[in-house]
């Protein structure tokens, strides 16, 4: 089976467009968004994940809207997890109740 390709990290997309081919300058951009050129290097390294703080502080700097910068690290999350997790291992609930899903009786907030 083909390995999954991964979805770029925000930080390698910064990298990529804003520093490699716009020729920024990561302690520039650092400044620009009021953090320490460590934080900037941890991110477009992909040593990070990118916050909602951030993405908002990118979106002002950079451009993109914060939503497009946090589904950017979100669908990179997501991939390096399902790439991580082993779902063979885990059994679906149905299969734990004999093949059947039963309804859960008095459940929170229901009357009985």
């Amino acid at each position: 089976m083909a390995k999954k390709r991964i979805p770029l990290h925000p930080g390698a997309f910064i990298k990529g467009v804003y520093i490699d081919e716009g020729g920024l300058r990561a302690e520039a951009i650092a400044d620009a968004l009021g953090v320490h050129k460590g934080t900037m290097s941890r991110l477009i390294n992909g040593r990070s994940e990118l916050t909602p703080a951030m993405a908002v502080k990118l979106s002002a700097v950079l451009g993109r809207s914060p939503q497009s910068w946090l589904n950017m690290q979100q669908a990179h999350s997501l991939a390096k997890a399902e790439e991580a997790v082993k779902v063979e291992n885990w059994k679906p609930a149905a299969k734990l109740m004999g093949g059947q899903m039963k309804a859960t009786r008095n459940r929170p907030g229901k009357a009985a």
